[in-house]
């Protein structure tokens, strides 16, 4: 039985079970632009946090020949499902599920792999929750050279998100 209808204000990214609640990773509809968390209550409440510094979404291409761009940022919520962390290449945010803000904001420096430095075409993060506080956050960019597409993993780091800090565990998985 349906409890209740209620559309989300964007295009659902990931949907992720927190407790008796889902998060969800929104994006703009047909663009890319600032990312939004949803908390979807079991009645079917909705509140919503707008992002900083993190951008989401796809646009297709402009030309025939053109490339379309897509932004997928990482999300995922602690083991008790009062925490969320949002990943993108320009930043680590911590979210307090309860008070719907974000607690923690690490900017972070968007680089490209080694080797690339044409126009970024589109990227995506992963993240997952390992302990109190760490997070593992893997992903990839991909370029556009001429007529080819250059798809390179970004690799594997451990982010405290107390301190900001990164340590790399692989630099090419």
């Amino acid at each position: 039985r349906v409890i209740a209808q209620r559309p989300l204000e964007g295009q659902p990214l990931n949907v992720i079970p927190a407790g008796k609640r889902l998060v969800v990773l929104l994006a703009p509809q047909g663009a890319i632009g600032q990312a939004h968390l949803a908390v979807v209550g079991i009645t079917g409440s909705i509140r919503t946090l707008p992002l900083p510094r993190v951008e989401a979404g796809f646009t297709p291409p402009k030309t025939e020949r053109g490339a379309g761009r897509h932004a997928s940022p990482g999300v995922a919520v602690d083991p008790r499902g009062i925490r969320a962390v949002v990943v993108s290449p320009e930043a680590v945010l911590e979210v307090d599920l309860e008070a719907m803000a974000v607690v923690r904001l690490h900017p972070r420096s968007a680089r490209a792999p080694a080797g690339v430095s044409k126009l970024v075409e589109g990227w995506g993060r992963g993240v997952i929750w390992l302990s109190d506080g760490t997070v593992a956050v893997s992903g990839w960019t991909d370029v556009v050279e001429g007529d080819r597409i250059v798809h390179a993993a970004t690799g594997i780091e451990l982010v405290d998100l107390t301190t900001g800090s990164a340590r790399r565990l692989d630099s090419t998985a």
